[in-house]
């Protein structure tokens, strides 16, 4: 039961494959992403010049670099390569208008939905570029028709994989029934009910923190494009997709309603390629705009914003770096390590405090298809999540897992209207069932009696 899309965890388990599921493996699958995204950020760009595309290219591999882990192979970094191929394949002249190009960019406009669905959005933008933005001879339904084709067929393979593997139905259910709810719960972890929109979305755009400097730079940038004589046509039009796949990334950080730090990256990645492709347009624009106005403000925003992470500090001072959530990862992986037979089953409770992390280092097979326990305490009152609870309780009474995991203290909990701290039915199967083996450092691990 998980709220992310076949495509996140089809890359994962491809990148686990090639690199190798460890720390080293991990941080090259890392370096791998980040390399082909500054090379696709550089071949979008360098039709404005090669400096403008690898001023834009360094300075995003910094600001990425100075989010240090935390921010490494998110969803939202991954879907960043996919756009920009997605761009840099759509006809943008006489000459690179081709049906294959309309039909890979479908292609590669469906594998961003299926790592994250909001991102589909991206497909309303373009469809209007076809149609009114581009004056090639061709019939344009034809290609709206090779277009939606490449759209699509990944869509269509992952339904089909979804059937036979008999996941068909759950995915349904969590995508209809369950993402609603999900989509209720604000960055705060509140239920939002009672809030006025525009109060929500004030709060959260703020959340961008200081990269929200890069809008100043972008915004005087597309001002000044539009006061600029078009003489480049193939530039005008990119400018303009990279407007569009702006307000895209804009709008699904919106739609999810989480605008934690790592939902904006695409984001601040379109911001930065705007702003130096703007910088490139003001050098031979007429004066309506200073030319000193934009590369002072890009400078001032490049001094703001790109510092090295925490991590980083750490280690040219020689320290040594923090285990995974205060050494309670590796505490719970030795534990399963110690206590399970081939066979064994652990159930974790927990939210985002390593119980999982613990689990896949010790290659430990979860007990039911619920990894988190967070579904359960939020609008309870819905028909939903009381079967999802009903559920737990029954898959838990068949699997009886050797072991159960739960997290109590210093943990993120949804709080608001409809949510509770109570499960007084998991509380009398674990009573019944098992006695607690270990108490420490915010955790209590179960094992079952016999």
């Amino acid at each position: 039961f998980d709220m992310n899309m076949p495509g996140a965890h089809w890359i994962s388990a491809l990148l686990g494959s090639v690199f190798g599921f460890s720390d080293p493996g991990y941080r090259r699958a890392d370096i791998f992403f980040l390399t082909l995204t500054l090379i696709l950020i550089f071949l979008w760009l360098r039709s404005f010049g090669n400096l403008y595309a690898w001023g834009a290219a360094v300075t995003f591999g910094l600001l990425y670099q100075g989010y240090g882990p935390g921010m490494s192979l998110q969803r939202e970094f991954l879907i960043i390569p996919f756009l920009l191929l997605a761009l840099i394949l759509f006809p943008k002249s006489e000459t690179s208008n081709s049906k294959v190009r309309y039909f890979i960019v479908g292609l590669v406009l469906a594998i961003t939905t299926l790592i994250k669905p909001v991102y589909g959005i991206m497909t309303i933008f373009i469809i209007p570029f076809l149609f009114f933005f581009t004056n090639f001879r061709g019939n344009r339904f034809i290609d709206l028709g090779i277009f939606l084709t490449g759209f699509g067929l990944p869509l269509a393979i992952s339904l089909f994989y979804l059937a036979e593997n008999n996941a068909l139905t759950q995915f349904v259910e969590i995508s209809t029934r369950y993402w609603p709810l999900y989509t209720a719960i604000d960055g705060n972890l509140a239920i939002n009910s009672g809030k006025s929109l525009f109060i929500r979305l004030w709060e959260g755009l703020s959340g961008i923190g200081k990269p929200g400097i890069w809008l100043v730079p972008t915004l005087i940038s597309l001002f000044n494009s539009l006061l600029q004589n078009r003489d480049k046509s193939e530039n005008c039009t990119k400018f303009f997709l990279m407007g569009a796949a702006l307000i895209s990334c804009l709008a699904s950080v919106i739609i999810s309603n989480k605008y934690w730090e790592y939902h904006w990256i695409p984001f601040i990645a379109f911001l930065i390629m705007l702003s130096f492709s703007g910088l490139a347009i003001s050098k031979n624009s007429p004066k309506h705009i200073p030319t000193w106005i934009i590369p002072t403000v890009l400078l001032a925003a490049i001094l703001v914003t790109i510092r090295p992470s925490n991590e980083f500090l750490l280690q040219i001072r020689g320290q040594t770096l923090p285990p995974p959530q205060g050494g309670r990862v590796d505490e719970i992986s030795r534990y399963l390590n110690e206590n399970l037979m081939p066979g064994d089953t652990v159930q974790p409770l927990d939210w985002s405090n390593g119980a999982v992390h613990a689990m896949l280092q010790a290659n430990a097979k979860p007990a039911t298809r619920y990894l988190y326990d967070f579904h359960f305490y939020h609008h309870i009152s819905n028909p939903e999540i009381q079967f999802l609870r009903e559920d737990l309780i029954n898959k838990l009474t068949i699997s009886r897992p050797k072991v159960i995991i739960q997290f109590v203290d210093n943990r993120p909990r949804v709080n608001g209207p409809d949510t509770t701290r109570d499960y007084p039915q998991l509380e009398q199967f674990i009573s019944k069932n098992y006695y607690l083996d270990k108490n420490r450092n915010g955790y209590l691990l179960w094992m079952r009696n016999n």
